[in-house]
């Protein structure tokens, strides 16, 4: 076990003891501090720059030439226009490129066909 494991499992006993004796708004305020104290492991600490943003638009770029259209979503039913699919290259582009740098934990991908 890890000493951030351990320290959390720490903080969370002493955050139940804490609780039974305070009122409902420092209750809150105490389990705000704990996330906190926490939720910065899982983040990344990126500064987007001109390279960056190249990197998003080239990408976009490239999937948008690999497609073929009509491109429709997973249930068939809605038909992308050319711009929706453009914004759905530069979505998927930056999630890749946020993933390639350790900022995401898993890949969302946009499930379409084409007609």
């Amino acid at each position: 076990m890890s000493k951030i494991t351990k320290q959390l499992e720490i903080d969370i006993m002493r955050f139940f003891d804490d609780i039974e004796n305070q009122n409902h708004a420092d209750k809150i305020q105490t389990l705000r501090n704990l996330f906190t104290k926490y939720l910065h492991l899982n983040s990344c600490d990126f500064q987007m720059n001109g390279y960056n943003f190249h990197d998003i638009i080239s990408g976009a770029k490239q999937i948008f030439s690999d497609k073929k259209m009509p491109i429709n979503l997973e249930d068939r039913r809605i038909v992308l226009t050319q711009e929706e699919l453009r914004n759905i290259c530069i979505i998927e582009s930056a999630i890749s490129h946020f993933n390639k740098n350790a900022c995401l934990n898993k890949i969302p991908k946009f499930k379409y066909t084409n007609k």
